[in-house]
């Protein structure tokens, strides 16, 4: 029996949020599900699309291997929530770009098993580090088609 496929799609979070999240000392990501996390001593903080923040306590060393996964909410899901990593919900940061879903819609839509085309590592640590108000410097290099296609930007940046 072939397996279903989901789709989902990878949301790029505004310039302006991105700055915000860099201001409260969050690390934006490139994902269909975590906006942002951030290590605080020993927690971590993990930010959805949806705007709510939850805590993982004594996880905050873990934020560099989030930080490097191809996908974030894949990582999420199977290294904290399935695995019954301590959480709790310490509130919600609100910003221009987030989506309009309830904590359980959020989860729901994210907790189907799907199998998607992994995004090569340097893939996936550009759109993780790289600030787009930087791009400059890629879209000489690259041109604008070959950074949509590998998933670098997103159509819908303005450059």
């Amino acid at each position: 029996m072939p397996q279903k496929t989901y789709k989902y799609e990878r949301i790029k979070t505004p310039v302006s949020d991105q700055k915000t999240l860099r201001n409260k000392g969050y690390t934006p990501f490139y994902s269909s599900n975590v906006s942002a996390g951030q290590r605080k001593d020993k927690d971590l903080y993990i930010r959805f699309h949806n705007g709510s923040v939850y805590k993982y306590p004594n996880k905050g060393k873990r934020f560099n291997d989030l930080a490097l996964s191809p996908s974030k909410g894949k990582w999420v899901w199977a290294n904290l929530r399935r695995t019954n990593a301590a959480y709790s919900k310490v509130g919600s940061m609100p910003l221009s770009g987030d989506l309009d879903l309830t904590d359980e819609q959020l989860k729901t839509q994210f907790n189907k098993k799907y199998r998607s085309k992994q995004v090569p590592l340097l893939t996936g640590l550009l759109s993780t580090m790289l600030p787009s108000d930087n791009i400059g410097l890629l879209l000489a290099l690259m041109g604008k088609e070959q950074l949509l296609a590998k998933g670098i930007i997103a159509a819908r940046v303005a450059l």
